[in-house]
């Protein structure tokens, strides 16, 4: 970038906000990353793969409201899918995962079955993690 502001003649204003630029995208960037990492999010559920045509009661416009409800989530509340078998419930909350990540929001992703496995054997081991 150096080279190119040179050859260009940037002034010097112009220079420094191009490297702002480059170090604040880098950084957001890391970030997406490092969080999507810790998240441990199975890979290719989003919301645009989803087939709202499948289930009842919600649709896509739903999911993107409480989405965008940011505020709600950061102070504890939480988001619950139930339904029967194969309607897709973990592929919404994936989806629902992916898009609060774009937002710089931490995720992390956990079926009931391992909750359960973990309270049973913090009872048996009467110890809490």
């Amino acid at each position: 970038m150096a080279q190119k502001a040179v050859s260009e003649q940037w002034e010097p204003e112009l220079f420094l906000a191009e490297l702002c630029e480059l170090e604040a995208s880098h950084r957001h960037e890391s970030r997406l990353k490092r969080l999507l990492k810790e998240s441990k999010l199975p890979v290719g559920k989003q919301l645009h793969q989803y087939n709202f045509d499948e289930i009842d009661g919600v649709t896509s416009l739903q999911i993107k409201q409480k989405v965008n409800q940011i505020d709600r989530l950061r102070q504890g509340h939480n988001i619950l899918l139930f339904g029967a078998s194969g309607l897709g419930k973990t592929h919404l909350a994936c989806a629902i995962g992916y898009a609060l990540l774009e937002k710089s929001v931490r995720v992390k992703f956990s079926t009931s079955t391992s909750y359960c496995s973990r309270a049973t054997a913090s009872k048996r081991n009467l110890r809490l993690k």
